[in-house]
C-alpha cells in the first residue's frame, strides 16, 4: 500500500501535484503524482500510457498507478537528490563544472534517444523535469513528468506548440517548428 510521509509536497503543476510517499510492505520512499481536476486526470493517464513497459537508467521510473474516488494517483521512484534546476542554483555562480556537465548531457541524450526510438517525444525538458538520483556511488539524471510527451509514428512530423513558455524556442513560438520523430 501507500502512504503519504508527512504530506510532503515535492512540487506541483498545471494539472497535478507531486507528493513524497512510501510505498509497499518495506515502506519504499516514492513520489506520487495526483490529478487535481478532471482535465488534470486525463494528462496522467496519457503519462502512466506513454511510460507503461519504459525501463531506461536515465528515466523516472513508474511503480504504480491506481484511482481512488476518482482521483488519479501515480507513484514513481524517489529521487532524493532533488531537481536538476535547485541544484544549479545551489552552485556557486550557478555552473556545473566541464566534465560533470558531459556527463549530465550524455545521460540525458541517452534518455532522449531512447524515448525517440519507441516514438515517444517529451514537450518539456527542462532542468526542473529533470531530477537527481543520489547514492554514495554517483549521481544520476532521471528524466521526468511526462505530462505533455507525445507520440508519433517514426519518420512522421510532430507539430505543434508544446511545452513552457519560458524554454521553447523562438522557431517554436514563431511556429515554424516541425520535429521529425
Amino acid at each position: 500500500g501507500l502512504s503519504f510521509d508527512g504530506g510532503i509536497v515535492l512540487g506541483a503543476g498545471a494539472y497535478g501535484v507531486v507528493r513524497r510517499g512510501a510505498w509497499g510492505d518495506s515502506r519504499t520512499p516514492c513520489a506520487v503524482k495526483s490529478a487535481v481536476c478532471a482535465h488534470g486526470e486525463r494528462s496522467l493517464e496519457r503519462e502512466v500510457g506513454l511510460l507503461c513497459g519504459v525501463s531506461h537508467p536515465h528515466i523516472c521510473g513508474l511503480v504504480d498507478s491506481f484511482s481512488v474516488s476518482g482521483c488519479l494517483h501515480i507513484v514513481f521512484e524517489f529521487c532524493a537528490g532533488g531537481g536538476l534546476f535547485d541544484y544549479l542554483a545551489s552552485l556557486p555562480g550557478r555552473v556545473l563544472e566541464d566534465a560533470d556537465a558531459g556527463l549530465c548531457i550524455a545521460q540525458l541524450l541517452s534518455a532522449i534517444s531512447f524515448l525517440h526510438e519507441r516514438g515517444v517525444v517529451h514537450c518539456d525538458v527542462k532542468p526542473e523535469n529533470i531530477l537527481l538520483e543520489t547514492s554514495e556511488a554517483c549521481t544520476r539524471l532521471k528524466l521526468a513528468d511526462f505530462g505533455l510527451a507525445r507520440t508519433c509514428a517514426s519518420g512522421a512530423w510532430c507539430h505543434g506548440c508544446v511545452g513552457t513558455e519560458h524554454y521553447l524556442a523562438p522557431e517554436v513560438l514563431e511556429g515554424r517548428f516541425k520535429e521529425l520523430c
